[in-house]
């Protein structure tokens, strides 16, 4: 696995990702620090310890350490947490090898391009969806106009991680007619036709 961090240097030296360690001499738990990849082979790879209480749950923290036993090591998916999505750039900083962003595996697709979808349905009555995908980490706007190009509403101002993203357009209180949505993501612009009809 490319990387640099200590999860990743655990996993290269024994193909083993010990997420958390139970000491029983010292009734300590030590586990690894920064972000911690989900290999593709976790099933075999990701281990923690597991550790139950045995003790007075009334006791104030730190003071029943000694009542703490070790369970079981195999982390069998019901235990596993999972966080946000890394980006690509930092998948990058971290130097995993990025040349497969934008192929889609077993849990989801990171974007390989900018993208603005056309609006479904279209013709629309009063509300239709918007799909666009940002490959990076933007600063994303997404705006409507009426066809003299003046302004109607935002739809999207925010910075967005990469991904897919879908947002949802009613138009109840404008009238039928030809109306245009526009997405400005970094350097990325692109303008698109939807027709509302009522």
């Amino acid at each position: 696995m490319g990387g640099t961090n200590e999860a990743i240097a655990d996993y290269n030296d024994d193909g083993i990702m010990q997420f958390g360690s139970w000491n029983s001499s010292d009734s300590t738990l030590s586990w690894l620090h920064g972000i911690v990849p989900l290999p593709a082979d976790y099933l075999r790879s990701f281990k923690m310890d597991f550790i139950q209480f045995d003790g007075d749950w009334s006791s104030p923290p730190g003071t029943d350490n000694k009542n703490w036993t070790f369970v079981k090591g195999e982390a069998d998916g019901f235990q596993l947490f999972f966080g946000t999505p890394l980006t690509v750039d930092q998948m990058e900083a971290l130097g995993f090898d990025i040349t497969l962003v934008g192929v889609e595996d077993e849990t989801n697709t990171i974007p390989s391009e900018y993208n603005l979808e056309q609006n479904y349905p279209n013709p629309f009555n009063p509300s239709t969806t918007i799909k666009f995908s940002i490959p990076e980490n933007s600063t994303v706007e997404l705006t409507v106009y009426n066809q003299l190009g003046e302004f109607i509403q935002t739809l999207v101002n925010e910075e967005k991680s990469a991904g897919s993203y879908e947002i949802t357009f009613n138009a109840q209180n404008l009238s039928s007619g030809v109306y245009f949505y526009q997405i400005k993501a970094n350097n990325f612009v692109s303008t698109k036709k939807l027709v509302l009809l009522k």
